[in-house]
């Protein structure tokens, strides 16, 4: 079974959200922020879990809500139950993500670090219309560890099975090889001292 299955929902958010970790905040302003600089007609959004961010997307025409975790999404659909411009899917991205129609943009945060980044790389970049764009955020490498500690973090330790750190040169060539150009480059500080980077690529 996924780890991601086991952890439950109140305490992702409460860890995520804690001072200590600053992520869930975070993560939403970066959100807002991959959206207005590309404003696509269609979009997913992988790793979706509760529903962070996704009040960002109402004037996006069909957005595709994402994540392994069926409770995360029925928790998402009551938040949003009032939009009638998004779909949510239940899937295992690791596996496959066949089932996702071309789109104007994908954004994956927190995610490539629990899968195998290199082939969703390549399958996610068939998904992709012309000019397209896929926007990936990840955590760099830390000297404390991935998970920072709070109340809520020994729910988190079963990630440990599947956590890996992500190497940008791959990340880059990987994407390169499957028609995917880095567009922009940014790091972000987080309260704690762990750093996040983000890479927009544009598919040609």
């Amino acid at each position: 079974m996924n780890p991601w299955l086991s952890i439950a929902a109140e305490d992702y958010e409460k860890h995520m959200s804690d001072s200590n970790v600053y992520q869930l905040q975070t993560l939403n302003s970066i959100m807002h922020s991959q959206i207005t600089d590309y404003m696509p007609n269609s979009l997913a959004i992988f790793g979706i879990t509760t529903g962070n961010g996704l009040e960002h997307t109402e004037t996006i025409n069909i957005v595709y809500a994402i994540d392994i975790n069926e409770k995360y999404l029925t928790i998402c659909k009551n938040r949003f139950a009032n939009r009638n411009n998004i779909i949510f899917l239940n899937l295992d991205i690791d596996k496959d993500i066949s089932s996702i129609p071309q789109i104007d943009m994908a954004i994956c945060n927190l995610v490539l670090e629990y899968i195998d980044y290199v082939s969703f790389l390549k399958n996610i970049s068939a998904k992709l219309n012309k000019n397209g764009v896929l926007s990936v955020v990840y955590q760099n490498e830390f000297s404390n560890g991935f998970i920072s500690k709070t109340k809520y973090s020994d729910s988190f330790e079963c990630l440990n099975s599947i956590y890996h750190s992500i190497d940008k040169k791959t990340v880059i060539e990987t994407s390169k090889a499957s028609k995917l150009t880095v567009a922009k480059s940014l790091e972000y500080r987080l309260l704690n001292g762990k750093t996040f980077t983000r890479i927009d690529f544009q598919k040609q």
